[in-house]
């Protein structure tokens, strides 16, 4: 995690870390909820980047992200810091139980 800390310093406070949603992925074939994309509206309508970095998922869970906002001109110390977060995590791409059957393998 130092890697991260590192990247974070880097962005000093000008970096903002929510939920990419309020809750985790719907269900497939499933409505999309309400406030889906209330929590992304903010860089939206600021013009700030933003990305959303997928957490680890376990067995049967649905997925959930993680957002960075930063300031206007920090798009690649947001890609930096996503990167080193998720080779802290050691992410691996996982497909949820809900999506094998159509996920291209």
């Amino acid at each position: 995690m130092e890697n991260v800390a590192e990247r974070s310093d880097a962005l000093g406070e000008n970096m903002v870390v929510l939920p990419t949603a309020p809750q985790r992925a719907f269900a497939f074939g499933t409505p999309a909820p309400a406030s889906q994309a209330d929590l992304t509206a903010y860089a939206n309508l600021a013009g700030n980047p933003a990305l959303s970095v997928p957490l680890p998922v376990a067995a049967g869970e649905l997925p959930a992200g993680m957002q960075l906002v930063g300031n206007i001109g920090d798009e690649l110390q947001l890609i930096a810091l996503a990167e080193a977060f998720q080779q802290a995590i050691a992410w691996q791409p996982a497909v949820p139980d809900a999506c094998a059957a159509w996920w291209p393998k």
